[in-house]
């Protein structure tokens, strides 16, 4: 009993964990839109090209990030539902 209510735990984490995966993937195809797109005014001025590819890169790096530790929880739960 006790290993099957924990089994389905890990399943369940392992349910949102690529759920939260599918999000960050969005957000670092959003942020790469936006640093390829630029500012979003109307008469952008160099400033504000280069405010918006700081903060593209910005969410670029943070979501490439966010994807690396999520995989890596990942591994981990779908190695501990293995043994």
């Amino acid at each position: 009993m006790e290993k099957d209510f924990k089994y389905w735990v890990y399943k369940s984490i392992l349910w949102v964990v690529r759920f939260i995966m599918l999000l960050a993937l969005t957000i670092l195809c959003i942020g790469l839109l936006y640093y390829f797109n630029g500012s979003l005014e109307k008469f952008p001025t160099e400033e504000d090209h280069f405010k918006a590819k700081l903060v593209a890169i910005i969410i670029i790096t943070v979501s490439v990030f966010a994807e690396f530790i999520l995989y890596l929880i990942h591994k981990f739960i779908t190695r501990k539902t293995r043994s």
